[in-house]
């Protein structure tokens, strides 16, 4: 399911026990680095010259819409 800010959010019920029981114990989740992830990486602009895209170097943005 997809929020009005086009995040998408998952419904626990529907997920089989042993994968949310996984994820309650999942180390990761309690990371800085999963914070930055989820967080703040979610509102960094990805497209154009000043984006993600062209300061990593890593893809093509010349084309960006």
């Amino acid at each position: 399911e997809y929020t009005n800010d086009n995040l998408i959010k998952i419904k626990h019920h529907k997920l089989p026990d042993s994968l949310v029981e996984q994820i309650k114990i999942d180390e990761f989740r309690k990371s800085i680095e999963f914070q930055i992830i989820t967080t703040k990486m979610k509102d960094l602009k990805l497209h154009g010259e000043s984006g993600l895209k062209s300061k990593s170097g890593l893809m093509e943005y010349r084309y960006d819409l």
